[in-house]
């Protein structure tokens, strides 16, 4: 069991995962933010 067990390899894929939902979601709301802007709301 302690052979497989690469608790580093999970985190860092957990994080990078999290930075893209992040990264993304961020420019979306940015979008909404400039189009309600743009249409007066």
């Amino acid at each position: 069991m302690a052979e497989n067990y690469r608790p580093f390899e999970i985190y860092a894929t957990v994080a990078v995962i999290y930075l893209c939902l992040i990264l993304v979601s961020s420019q979306a709301i940015s979008r909404l933010e400039k189009w309600m802007k743009w249409r007066g709301v």
